[in-house]
């Protein structure tokens, strides 16, 4: 018989996390969990449904988490071995950059941005051997650089990142590259019109649309003229997986910020989940730069844009 649900009054204040328990002999009972949420969802309201999610999100990132941090670092070895690189943040560090603290994702995942990010420079016409100073604004521990760097060790490169803990983890062990911490507002220290080449993964994803404004509009100012400038945004594949009351605000407003608050330990609460129509981007971030292209990826899609020479 099918089931019938009366919860539709419950709001997702009202679900509080009590308690959890998940010590080494009862790491079974995460998959437990996630099997029974599996099962349920479909006939909860999705306000219930994601906030029963986010109770999970909180188990795994408070209790199950350092578990997997212990296991990941006794295979970092034989990974490191295998693509070539000697040194590699912590777990812990990956974690906050990729989502998990898998080596191998991380490392796949930065060098295969990189080659995206050259692909699409190329295709516009970038000198790639002189593209001017290069900032990595949200440069985390390194991501991209470990990378960037090997292919360019000419190029003037910048890391900019809130993350102090990652910057430190830069500074001591990524002597290829300059990276600095930066407040979660604008403006930040540097000169204007001081970068050829922007380069940003994962931060227009995660903040409000009045930061995003703010920071736009810092990144316009450190561009030089014809400066080329990469952004991420959340793509249309990653949308259809959100519930249905998020899916209709970003339809219909272009654009939606949601706040779950179950990032992991080390970001701000303003970090959060934010999502673009294409049309959106077009209409808004012209505003900033002349938007050249949109580069389908997986869950992350790039915006390439370039600042007019009439901008100062």
């Amino acid at each position: 018989m099918p089931c019938r649900s009366e919860w539709s009054s419950i709001e997702t204040k009202w679900v509080e996390l009590l308690s959890y328990d998940v010590s080494p002999d009862k790491v079974q009972n995460m998959v437990s969990i996630r099997q029974i949420g599996r099962t349920i969802a479909p006939m909860l309201p999705s306000r219930l449904e994601w906030a029963l999610k986010g109770l999970y999100l909180k188990l795994y990132h408070r209790s199950y988490l350092p578990l997997t941090y212990a296991r990941e670092a006794r295979s970092d070895p034989a990974v490191r071995e295998e693509f070539g690189i000697d040194i590699v943040p912590p777990p812990h560090l990956r974690h906050r950059v990729c989502g998990t603290p898998d080596l191998r994702a991380y490392l796949e995942g930065g060098r295969n941005s990189v080659e995206t990010i050259k692909t699409a420079l190329a295709n516009h016409g970038v000198d790639l051997c002189d593209p001017g100073p290069v900032l990595d604004f949200g440069c985390g521990c390194g991501r991209l650089a470990h990378w960037w760097t090997r292919d360019f060790p000419n190029h003037a490169y910048l890391g900019l990142d809130i993350d102090s803990d990652a910057i430190a983890w830069d500074k001591e062990h990524l002597r290829s590259g300059r990276f600095e911490a930066n407040s979660g507002n604008p403006p930040t220290e540097f000169n204007t019109g001081a970068f050829g080449l922007i380069i940003s993964v994962s931060v227009f994803t995660h903040i409000d649309e009045g930061l995003q404004m703010a920071w736009l509009n810092e990144l316009q100012r450190l561009a030089r003229p014809g400066a080329v400038i990469l952004a991420t945004v959340h793509s249309e594949k990653l949308v259809k997986r959100l519930a249905p009351v998020w899916q209709r605000e970003i339809r219909d407003k272009g654009f939606g910020f949601f706040r779950q608050d179950i990032m992991p330990k080390g970001f701000p609460s303003f970090y959060q989940a934010a999502f673009h129509t294409r049309a959106y981007v077009d209409s808004h971030w012209s505003n900033f730069f002349e938007v050249i292209d949109h580069v389908e990826m997986d869950f992350h899609d790039l915006v390439v844009m370039r600042k007019r020479d009439a901008m100062h």
